[in-house]
C-alpha cells in the first residue's frame, strides 16, 4: 500500500471526527495506532531521499492528493524532520 493510500484510509476512518492540527504522533511509538506507525513509515521511505533531503516531486504528490507536506524541525542543513497535514491532525516523520 502506497502512502497516498494510507492517508487516504486514515481519512476513511476519521470522517466522523473534528477537524483539528493536533500532532497525531504525540506519545510513545508503542502507543501510536497502527495506521499511523505505517504512515510514518512509508513517508521516511518515499519523503526522504537516500541523502537525507527531502523530495519536492513527492511532497508535490501528496499535496495533489490533498495533503501538505511542510518541514518541521529544522537546522541550518535543512529538514530535521516534516509534517504531513491531514484534515484531522499533523504526523511527523523523519
Amino acid at each position: 500500500m502506497n502512502l497516498i493510500d494510507l492517508l487516504d484510509e486514515h481519512h476513511r476512518s476519521t470522517l466522523d471526527d473534528e477537524p483539528s492540527n493536533e500532532f497525531l504522533t504525540d506519545g510513545p511509538q508503542d502507543e501510536l495506532p497502527d495506521i499511523i506507525l505505517k504512515i510514518q513509515d512509508e513517508a521516511n521511505s518515499i519523503l526522504l531521499t537516500a541523502y537525507g533531503k527531502i523530495s519536492p516531486n513527492r511532497c508535490r504528490e501528496l499535496a495533489s492528493a490533498g495533503y501538505q507536506v511542510s518541514p518541521g524541525e529544522v537546522d541550518s542543513f535543512g529538514w530535521l524532520s516534516g509534517v504531513i497535514h491531514t484534515r484531522v491532525g499533523r504526523i511527523v516523520f523523519g
